[in-house]
């Protein structure tokens, strides 16, 4: 294949990707598949620590994966108030 042909191949590929992206309206469908990930990952996560505080083995793996949480998803202010909270 010669590379003129090869560059007008990829340029008819990008802009068919480009107007099926635009025609598809895929901008409406990946919010909405952001925003239903981020609902599902709620009861996922509170079912795993429910799993994990039931058994007594576990305890170490919870303290690992909650401190992996407040370190990376809250704001040091959210977490240090929470901290104490989960003690008791």
């Amino acid at each position: 294949m010669s590379r003129d042909r090869w560059l007008g191949t990829a340029r008819d590929f990008i802009v068919y990707v480009g107007r099926r992206f635009f025609v598809g309206d895929c901008l409406r469908m990946a919010a909405g598949l952001s925003y239903t990930s981020l609902l599902a990952i709620v009861p996922l996560t509170a079912i795993a620590f429910a799993m994990l505080a039931a058994f007594p083995v576990f305890e170490g793996v919870r303290e690992k994966i909650q401190e992996a949480a407040f370190s990376n998803l809250l704001p040091e202010t959210a977490a240090g108030m929470s901290r104490p909270m989960l003690k008791s």
